[in-house]
């Protein structure tokens, strides 16, 4: 989510109420350009010395290989990609991401537990099959399952 149009109205905000106590104080011009000038040179040198990030952008699905080279041009570890397993079970211990970030995502790989989305990489998938069920404390009808909906995306 982008902050800046509130940090802007915050900021004109903030100048208005300034001026207004400004003005009910009876401070002098030359004290109020001068708190005026400090503010906006403490505000030019916090937009010219932002450490900016580069984002993710594709221009559509990307694969293992792509997530792997973007992944490790910002991250500040560097994983070296291990070979997939053929399926994804459940296991005894916490998450295993072979080597990629953001692999299981959304998937609790000892409970089996998902939240709303779940992010796993394979390669040449050419089955998806799923085996779902309910929580323990939750009870579905057979129409609750026609609208999970996987999304298969490969190299273009």
């Amino acid at each position: 989510m982008d902050f800046g149009p509130a940090i802007a109205v915050s900021i004109w905000l903030f100048l208005l109420l300034l001026n207004d106590w400004l003005t009910s104080r009876h401070v002098s011009k030359k004290s109020a350009l001068v708190l005026l000038i400090g503010l906006f040179s403490w505000w030019a040198a916090e937009v010219f010395t932002a450490d900016i990030q580069p984002a993710y952008r594709s221009k559509g699905a990307v694969n293992y290989d792509e997530m792997l080279r973007a992944s490790q041009g910002i991250r500040e570890y560097r994983i070296q990609p291990e070979n997939f397993p053929d399926e994804y079970r459940l296991t005894s211990v916490e998450e295993h991401h072979y080597g990629l970030p953001f692999n299981g995502d959304g998937w609790d790989s000892v409970s089996g537990r998902t939240k709303a989305a779940v992010t796993l990489f394979v390669r040449d998938p050419q089955i998806l099959d799923l085996v779902l069920a309910p929580a323990d404390d939750v009870k579905l009808a057979e129409s609750d399952y026609t609208i999970i909906q996987a999304k298969l995306a490969s190299k273009t």
